[in-house]
């Protein structure tokens, strides 16, 4: 057909609505005649009016009357059913997947654009309602805390459930992202009137299908002293991460909002779900957990045993904090982080983008430079927010959890070696000789690929090299499943112990324990550490629980021998518990709307660990991303690839130029390098971009893009948009060549 369209004559009139008339539609056939069409509960028949005429009798030489309009439609246009049956057979030779809608748009920049042709359908759509942003009609809106709790709390105990759960949630992921996508562009595009006209425009305040929409900046400068509206655009996207993190966890009573980033024209959008009354109530007065500006803390029994929890699981260190009267308090998190109750009674946590502990290579409170030498320059990327990733956290305690492995070992054959006298002597000298130091990054910088192949000491032990090895290989006699690193990925790296540097061994079960076998007079003692946890059993527990007790006694004896080696193991390792490997973070160590109450010594302990996990990234991840990439394990191929192998071995994308500097030194990594130089100089370009459009209109963007592009990979100047308009040219002329500095 040609058109088809509303008629002008909706609604109908109440004597043809008590008969049945429901709406009325216009159509244009492609034979060029011209119908109205009435649709009745009986289905669609076609009525005497025209555009000048009214009359809702049938048409007089057309009794045309069908259930569905596409049946319709084919009674009075033989083109419209031979078109039909046409596109039918195209349907039935399409595959299934292809019917099925992405939950995500899909813009090609690489295809040509689509011919626009004359659709009064489409324009009705678009300016129906508030300019086409009005998706639901009133008391319709839809409810995205209650629909993501809902799918939360469906059952989980078999693989079915599961399965139909995590589907609930991603369907409603989707449809928020997708609605949030287009009331960010409403808002951009002025078509959403903002809750707070009179403030300035940058604090303004939106709400549409039930999202909160604002913009990331420091409106009530709260981020002065850490960076301003730079501290404030980075903060918005860790809050994603710190709400990824949580949601992982998936605690029983704890709630997060659906929130999503949105960049557009320039500018980021954030998107949130709102909390159930927040506004109609006081923000101050109805936080129950954390601070708004520093000046009043508030902490609640529940949250605080919810987010105990969420530590636990996320490393974060129960902190000592002074309240607003002057009292010590314990936040089992960042203060930072805020916990709201709603009217539905449901728990929420925002603001959670103090989930990881800061990188203090970027920050002043470090006296130290970059890579802990005072004599280089502190770095600085505009702000103090500067946070490691999860994925570095993560691999920074396996690696401490392999070195206390290894030291409680060593100790262990050292008191045996004391109390077995000099027969053990030898056996000690064989297993100091095999403790060899771990090569200096210049030492592997100066190695061919061939040689580190060769050399094992040069490479940090992996999980294929170390895990996985069957029982009587090597001299251990050992099976050691891949199970013993708690559930380590593929390409995550691991320095572990080999099990054929200790006579007892290593021995791991299929309850993720793992321990070591130590001989005794009356059986062997294993000293357990499941899931990091210690715990120190017999093997002939029963014979001496029911034994004399002579040997109570001395069972006794030896469990308390093996807990002083566990105590000296743990030394300098940063744990927060003498009998337990536990590593935790001081999140709020730079934080500056929060007083500690710590005293200097565990300060300078929680600074200690934090800086020796930024050190962390300098001398382990980044020289092992530089090996893999020797050993072609890493193979990234464009900005994307790159990004992911980065991100996942725990570097962030602020050390990107450093990765650049070493891998220069090598011919062979001449691709990696070349990738490393294109992606700094992507960013640098889409920061600068970013800015100016920002600050120019929707029709001044084009000209923006294309000053960029010409100062970007040729020499020639264009004329910005700003001539075309009658403007001066030397505006962008300035853009161009402020362009080029940069």
């Amino acid at each position: 057909i040609h058109t088809i369209h509303y008629s002008g004559w909706n609604p109908p009139p109440g004597p043809q609505r008590l008969k049945g008339d429901l709406l009325y539609l216009d159509v244009t056939t492609l034979e060029g005649l011209s119908y109205c069409i009435t649709a009745s509960p009986q289905g669609f028949f076609l009525k005497s009016s025209d555009k000048e005429h009214f009359d809702p009798a049938p048409h007089p030489d057309l009794s045309s009357r069908s259930h569905t309009l596409a049946g319709l439609l084919s009674q009075i246009s033989p083109s419209f059913k031979k078109n039909m049956a046409l596109h039918r057979k195209e349907l039935q030779r399409r595959h299934l997947f292809e019917f099925i809608p992405t939950p995500f748009q899909v813009h090609s920049w690489l295809t040509h654009p689509s011919r626009h042709t004359y659709n009064l359908v489409r324009a009705h759509d678009t300016l129906q309602g508030r300019l086409g942003h009005e998706e639901h009609t009133l008391g319709q809106l839809r409810d995205w805390n209650a629909e993501l709790a809902g799918s939360r709390d469906l059952p989980r105990e078999t693989m079915y459930n599961r399965m139909v759960r995590e589907r609930a949630i991603y369907k409603v992921y989707a449809d928020f992202i997708e609605a949030a996508t287009q009331g960010a562009q409403a808002v951009l595009d002025g078509n959403i009137p903002a809750l707070n006209p009179t403030d300035d425009e940058k604090n303004y305040l939106f709400i549409w299908n039930n999202i909160f929409f604002s913009y990331p900046f420091d409106g009530r400068e709260l981020y002065k002293i850490v960076g301003g509206d730079r501290a404030a655009y980075v903060t918005a996207a860790k809050d994603i991460h710190g709400i990824a993190a949580v949601q992982e966890l998936d605690i029983k009573g704890l709630h997060t909002l659906a929130t999503a980033l949105i960049d557009y024209k320039g500018n980021r959008i954030v998107a949130q779900s709102i909390v159930p009354g927040i506004l109609q109530r006081d923000q101050e007065n109805i936080l129950e957990y954390g601070t708004l500006d520093g000046k009043k803390l508030s902490r609640s029994d529940k949250f605080v045993h919810l987010l105990k929890g969420v530590g636990q699981e996320l490393n974060i260190k129960i902190e000592q904090v002074y309240d607003h009267e002057g009292r010590v308090q314990e936040m089992p998190s960042s203060v930072e982080c805020k916990g709201i109750v709603g009217t539905d009674g449901r728990n929420y946590l925002i603001d959670l983008y103090r989930t990881t502990p800061p990188d203090l290579n970027y920050d002043q409170y470090s006296e130290q430079g970059i890579g802990g030498e005072e004599s280089e320059k502190k770095l600085d990327i505009g702000h103090k927010m500067a946070m490691h990733r999860r994925e570095l956290v993560e691999m920074f305690i396996q690696y401490k959890y392999s070195k206390f492995i290894q030291k409680f070992s060593r100790l262990t054959l050292e008191e045996q070696g004391k109390g077995e006298g000099e027969g053990k002597e030898e056996d000690q000298k064989e297993i100091e000789d095999k403790t060899q130091p771990e090569a200096t990054l210049e030492q592997i910088l100066e190695k061919d690929l061939s040689d580190i192949e060769k050399n094992p000491v040069l490479l940090l032990a992996t999980k294929e090299d170390t895990l996985g090895k069957e029982k009587g290989e090597g001299t251990g006699e050992v099976e050691l499943k891949s199970e013993a690193t708690g559930g380590l990925k593929n390409d995550e790296l691991l320095s572990i112990v080999s099990p054929n540097d200790f006579e007892g061994g290593l021995e791991c079960t299929d309850q993720l324990e793992l321990g070591v076998l130590l001989p005794d007079g009356n059986g062997q003692v294993k000293v357990m550490l499941t899931d990091r946890k210690l715990e120190v059993s017999t093997e002939e527990s029963k014979e001496v629980t029911e034994g004399n007790g002579e040997e109570k006694e001395r069972a006794k004896l030896e469990q308390k021998r093996i807990m002083e080696i566990l105590c000296k193991s743990l030394e300098g390792l940063g744990s927060i518990s003498e009998s337990d490997f536990d590593l935790r973070f001081n999140m709020d160590l730079t934080s500056h709307l929060c007083k500690l109450a710590e005293n200097s010594e565990v300060l300078e302990k929680d600074k200690s660990l934090s800086v020796e996990l930024s050190e962390f990234i300098l001398h382990y991840s980044i020289p092992r991303f530089f090996i893999d990439c020797l050993q072609l394990q890493a193979m990234p191929v464009d900005s994307v690839s790159l990004t992911r192998l980065l991100h996942s071995r725990g570097i962030n994308m602020r050390y990107l130029g450093r990765i650049t500097e070493l891998v220069s030194k090598r011919e062979d990594l001449s691709h990696v390098n070349t990738i490393c130089i294109s992606d700094m100089i992507t960013r640098v370009v889409k920061r600068h971009l970013r800015r100016e459009m920002g600050e120019v209109q929707l029709s001044e963007i084009p000209g923006v893009i294309v000053n960029a592009f010409n100062a970007l990979f040729g020499c020639v100047e264009t004329p910005s948009t700003d001539e075309a308009t009658g403007s001066k040219k030397k505006k962008g002329k300035k853009r161009s060549q402020k362009l080029k500095q940069e």
